[in-house]
């Protein structure tokens, strides 16, 4: 286990369960998957909304669930940190990756909820493009973040 200290507490990054974490979760890559197809999709307006409001419900549902066992078992608060562990980490980068859970969270719900009222009113090709552009900023943000939660993982692993 390596630890990492937050401004508010030190944080334990438990690279083992937050590698299976990561891995067992087949159905959120697999929606992730979808969500990369549905910015290629050449269908009518009305299918490519119907696509991506059902896929960034789902992912959203996903996410939220992906995030709650990555804290409570990927990171894990402890009273202390030795000195040999402080020196090998970046706290501010395990800060970071933990704060990113929530930012992600409240992106891809305002997402969501953007896409269920506009095809709720009637799909405006403008407003679709918007969303899609928005959606894939969104999904390049959250694979950033995996990067950054991989590359803590692979440092933590150094420590042990």
């Amino acid at each position: 286990m390596s630890v990492a200290s937050t401004s508010t507490r030190t944080l334990a990054i438990n690279p083992a369960f937050l590698e299976e974490i990561k891995e067992s979760n087949r159905e959120l890559w697999q929606t992730h998957e979808q969500l990369r197809q549905v910015f290629q999709v050449t269908d009518s307006d009305d299918q490519v909304m119907r696509q991506l409001v059902q896929t960034l419900d789902t992912f959203r549902d996903q996410l939220a669930t992906q995030f709650q066992l990555e804290e409570s078992f990927g990171y894990q608060p402890v009273d202390h940190q030795s000195s040999s562990q402080r020196q090998f980490l970046d706290f501010e980068l395990v800060d970071q990756v933990c704060r990113q859970h929530c930012a992600l969270y409240l992106r891809i719900t305002d997402l969501a909820e953007r896409a269920e009222e506009m095809q709720y009113r009637g799909v405006e090709p403008d407003h679709l493009s918007e969303l899609i552009v928005l959606s894939q900023q969104f999904e390049q943000e959250f694979c950033e973040h995996e990067r950054l939660e991989n590359q803590l993982i692979a440092r933590a692993y150094r420590l042990k």
